[in-house]
């Protein structure tokens, strides 16, 4: 997924056409990036809902609906402008 925004941030401009575009899959991208955060262990337990302490089974962070939500509209909304631009 990183890569998927990353590609489309480099390749739209900041041309009036482009410019709501580009910024929604910056914002897309900063999520994801956020959300992959590779993080130290013997660190604090990052704010933000991160991958990697929820896999690894450190977490102690509290999921809430609206952390859930993020996540599912992120994908969502990722998959559906993915689909959208391929046809």
């Amino acid at each position: 997924m990183m890569k998927i925004c990353q590609a489309k941030v480099d390749e739209l401009t900041d041309e009036k056409e482009h410019i709501t575009k580009k910024y929604i899959w910056v914002s897309y991208n900063k999520f994801i990036r956020k959300l992959y955060e590779k993080n130290d262990f013997t660190a604090d337990e990052p704010s933000f809902i991160n991958r990697h302490w929820l896999l690894h089974g450190r977490s102690a962070y509290e999921i809430e609906e609206i952390d859930c939500l993020r996540l599912f509209n992120a994908v969502s909304s990722l998959c559906v402008i993915v689909r959208s631009e391929s046809k």
